[in-house]
């Protein structure tokens, strides 16, 4: 398993806040055990790209793979060095990117730590945990995945279907959209960036899906990206039905920021996503 842990995100983002003026960090949002969402920038300028992960506890890879390589990005910039032979210093003069490692802190130490990861809501998790289960939820028993008011209908007809029909390690989508705190900071930060373009990461098949703004056809230029972004991790890439992700994040984006958004899964191996990750973060920083 991954050894990514909230606290050792923590001590990470504080010592790369020590050691990179240029970065600028924002806890944006709380988890419901009040742990702080925190989101990295590079660069000032308005509209710039997003790239996330975790929104489910058991993507723990993904998440340790998008902060390590925001190491890396300190690390080049503060020698004044190229990445993947990119002056990422002059990118950032006119543009920016945010990175946000884990949306989901409570999950994660839940997972790793079980009950006691839950703080003051450990005995409520410990009614609804089995050992035998993966947690990919929150502390209220929620899956984030699918928190996104996006195609409701669609989503309440997933819901019902569902093995689980109240709060558990996964399955349970919530009551409605937009109830869970980590969803909502998201959205919010969402909104008031207006970001140009957004990046889930995950873990699963090599695959990256495109879905476009507005849920238009692809243009040109929007194959032309996945093109090279896909290319760049050697992935396949598909554009999927928004209908068949409802209540996701991803074409929930697409279709109230018009602007694309892309999911991006590999191997749960750090080495392997790594590798997949690197060019990639670097062209979708200069798109």
């Amino acid at each position: 398993m991954c050894s990514f842990s909230y606290d050792a995100l923590v001590r990470t983002v504080s010592r790369l806040r020590a050691e990179a003026p240029f970065l600028r960090v924002e806890v944006f949002g709380r988890s419901v055990c009040g742990r702080g969402l925190f989101a990295l920038r590079f660069g000032e300028a308005s509209g710039g790209a997003l790239v996330f992960a975790m929104l489910d506890a058991s993507k723990q890879t993904a998440g340790q793979a998008l902060l390590d390589w925001a190491e890396h990005v300190c690390t080049c910039l503060n020698a004044d060095e190229p990445l993947c032979g990119v002056d990422l210093s002059r990118v950032f003069r006119q543009s920016s990117l945010t990175l946000v490692p884990c949306m989901n802190p409570d999950g994660l130490e839940i997972s790793r730590n079980g009950a006691k990861g839950a703080g003051s809501l450990g005995r409520f998790v410990r009614q609804i945990y089995s050992a035998d289960e993966r947690w990919q939820a929150n502390a209220a028993g929620v899956e984030l995945t699918r928190q996104f008011p996006y195609q409701l209908a669609l989503l309440q007809q997933t819901q019902a279907l569902s093995e689980r029909q109240a709060p558990g390690a996964a399955g349970f989508f919530g009551a409605f959209a937009l109830t869970e705190p980590e969803v909502r900071a998201l959205v919010q930060l969402c909104r008031r960036e207006r970001f140009s373009r957004a990046l889930l990461l995950e873990m699963g098949t090599p695959l990256l899906q495109v879905f476009p703004a507005g849920e238009s056809a692809a243009d040109r230029e929007t194959v032309l990206s996945a093109k090279m972004l896909s290319a760049s991790a050697l992935v396949p890439f598909i554009l999927p039905s928004p209908q068949e992700s409802a209540g996701t994040f991803a074409p929930w984006f697409a279709h109230t920021q018009q602007k694309n958004a892309f999911t991006f899964s590999a191997e749960d191996d750090l080495a392997v996503f790594a590798r997949r990750l690197e060019e990639l973060l670097v062209l979708f920083a200069v798109m």
